[in-house]
């Protein structure tokens, strides 16, 4: 089994992904759901927030690692009462991510 996929090939929630396609390339995201078809939702918390988050196509994204394990993401989503917070969480979770991806260039 692949990093960030279950067994039939979704993306589990939490993983980090990066645009490898479209006027968002190179941009950073996390998985909030993939219900199995062509599209995948994703938010980065700052423009894509959770109150507007991307529809993706699946082969324009490529995994980058895991934030937090699925059931753990899917646990603080829960417990973050207020949609601020959980753009904020988001946000912290992709941080060193986005660090990684500076020192690469």
């Amino acid at each position: 089994m692949n990093a960030g996929l279950d067994d039939h090939g979704r993306l589990l929630s939490g993983t980090v992904v990066r645009s490898r396609a479209g006027r968002d390339r190179g941009h950073i995201y996390i998985v909030i759901n993939d219900s199995g078809g062509e599209r995948v939702i994703v938010s980065d918390g700052a423009k894509r927030g959770l109150m507007h988050t991307k529809k993706k196509n699946r082969k324009h994204l490529r995994v980058v690692g895991c934030a937090l394990p699925a059931s753990a993401f899917d646990d603080a989503m829960k417990n973050t009462p207020c949609m601020r917070e959980r753009d904020t969480m988001i946000r912290k979770l992709l941080k060193p991510f986005r660090q990684t991806e500076i020192d690469e260039l």
